[in-house]
């Protein structure tokens, strides 16, 4: 029994482990694509980026997956690896109470994105709907060959 409660505790620390990997990984591809889609979207280039932001106001905790801020806007982007209804009222209240822990962009129109690897039509359409940008994979937009030219044959 004392071996099977050891075995059972490893278990559940290596899920918890892949689960918080699992919730990094959307933000590992979300992150270094942020410049670009702003740049070509949005035509500003980012001044400042900040990745996995967490801070305390008072007796208020918040975390902020992405943040990039240009001359006139900042973008709030949250990273998600599965997509729930409960996540566009959260966004939006997030983008609602951001001033209060970044005054320093008080002036600044707050841009919140919504991101993961795959969006479905109705949650995109929902997304649209509420005045919330989508970012995720589309076909052949992202990866590309960094070398071809090197070893084309």
């Amino acid at each position: 029994k004392e071996e099977m409660d050891k075995e059972v505790k490893r278990m559940n620390k290596q899920w918890g482990e892949l689960a918080n990997k699992m919730g990094t990984i959307v933000e590992d591809i979300v992150y270094p694509a942020t410049r670009p889609v702003i740049r070509k979207y949005f035509n500003c280039e980012p001044e400042e980026m900040m990745r996995n932001i967490t801070k305390k106001r008072k007796d208020k905790r918040e975390e902020w997956d992405v943040i990039a801020v240009c001359e006139d806007k900042v973008f709030m982007i949250e990273a998600k690896v599965t997509l729930r209804n409960e996540y566009v009222n959260g966004i939006k209240e997030k983008a609602n109470r951001f001033l209060d822990f970044f005054p320093q962009y008080e002036g600044k129109k707050i841009i919140p994105i919504l991101a993961s690897v795959n969006i479905s039509k109705d949650f995109l359409s929902k997304l649209t709907k509420e005045g919330i940008y989508a970012m995720a994979y589309r076909e052949w937009e992202y990866m590309d060959i960094l070398n071809f030219e090197e070893l084309s044959y």
